[in-house]
């Protein structure tokens, strides 16, 4: 793993360089196999991968200056 400040960047089976750019971004809260791999890697703790929205598609209080506002609207 190599720290790039904010960003880390992991290797994982499931990413290869012979289709698109070889590069992707995870969402463990979000994809089986992206928790996976975080859990992995110690990014992650068991049980606790970050959803930082709700049902709605409001971000909650964990990203907090957006709290409230539905995600398309935060593009």
């Amino acid at each position: 793993m190599k720290e790039t400040g904010c960003f880390s960047i992991i290797t994982a089976d499931f990413v290869t360089s012979d289709a698109g750019t070889g590069i992707v971004h995870c969402a463990p809260g979000f994809g089986d196999d992206d928790y996976k791999v975080c859990l992995a890697k110690g990014l992650v703790e068991s049980g606790k991968a970050p959803v930082p929205i709700d049902f709605d598609g409001k971000f909650t209080d964990v990203i907090s200056d957006y709290k409230g506002s539905y995600i398309k609207e935060a593009d």
